[in-house]
């Protein structure tokens, strides 16, 4: 028997046979393909940006009197990363040099966030120039102090403001950061994943 006539006698029984599985499979790895990520994308259309918050992690997006708008991912007390959006501060990244951008965002971060140890320099957030700052700061928690710190980008886009920040919590500066390194993974690609449409 050829080849061909082989193929053509198995071709009626299991190939039939195989047929519906296949397009199971197919239509589960299709559907797979388009489904939404379990926790979604934020998306913000008087502003005109997405964020997609760590998976499990419990998101509120809300207005203060510092922000128009906060889209903010909570782990627990210790840990969380947020888009505040805001009108342009008049004083901070107004120079067409990154020294002296990040010499803005150095001295707002120290006067007005009383910052501590304060490290700036250029980032990348969507492909728009963004000034990243690292710092440790004490805050109140409870009836006592404990220490923050910070990882921050700044993005200005026309009038506004965006500022992407992640924070830890820790009753030492070194706690502060062994939390902001155990879940570093989540804070980055959060922080990274800011969109504008």
């Amino acid at each position: 028997m050829t080849p061909q006539a082989e193929s053509r006698r198995t071709s009626g029984g299991r190939g039939r046979a195989f047929g519906p599985v296949l397009a199971a499979v197919l239509a589960l790895f299709l559907l797979a393909a388009c489904e939404e990520p379990p926790t979604g994308r934020y998306v913000n259309d008087e502003f005109d940006f997405s964020f997609m918050p760590p998976k499990g992690w419990n998101f509120t997006a809300s207005r203060s009197d510092e922000c128009l708008v906060r889209a903010e991912a909570v782990k627990d007390e210790n840990c969380r990363v947020y888009v505040c959006v805001a009108p342009r501060a008049d004083n901070l990244i107004t120079m067409r040099d990154d020294f002296l951008n990040c010499e803005q965002v150095k001295t707002f971060v120290k006067e007005q966030l009383k910052g501590l140890s304060v490290e700036c320099g250029p980032a990348h957030t969507w492909r728009l120039r963004a000034y990243q700052a690292k710092y440790l700061r004490r805050v109140r928690r409870g009836g006592g102090v404990v220490w923050q710190f910070v990882d921050q980008k700044y993005l200005i886009r026309g009038a506004l403001m965006f500022t992407i920040t992640a924070y830890t919590l820790g009753e030492t500066p070194e706690a502060a950061r062994e939390v902001y390194e155990q879940n570093i993974y989540y804070l980055s690609q959060a922080m990274n994943s800011l969109y504008f449409r």
